[in-house]
């Protein structure tokens, strides 16, 4: 299935993967994919939102706060995140 995707956009999934297993998530929900899309920086979405004049840095910060588990526990299956 990923063969269907640019070189970008798999590098944008890989980096929402590695953020939502930073912040203590079992999955891959639309914040992550907007955590891995600033941080992949290069993108009509960032274009866009600087053109608005967003901060990304806090709006990062931001949604890192929401996100964030603070229970402590441990993701049974690190390998198979689903997207939601």
């Amino acid at each position: 299935m990923d063969n269907n995707f640019s070189a970008q956009v798999k590098e944008i999934i890989s980096f929402s993967r590695e953020e939502a297993l930073r912040l203590g998530n079992d999955f891959i929900g639309t914040e992550h994919l907007l955590l891995g899309l600033i941080r992949e920086g290069d993108n009509t979405a960032v274009r866009i939102l600087k053109s608005f004049n967003v901060d990304l840095y806090e709006l990062r910060k931001e949604v890192e706060l929401a996100v964030k588990d603070k229970t402590g526990k441990n993701i049974a299956n690190i390998n198979s995140l689903p997207l939601t």
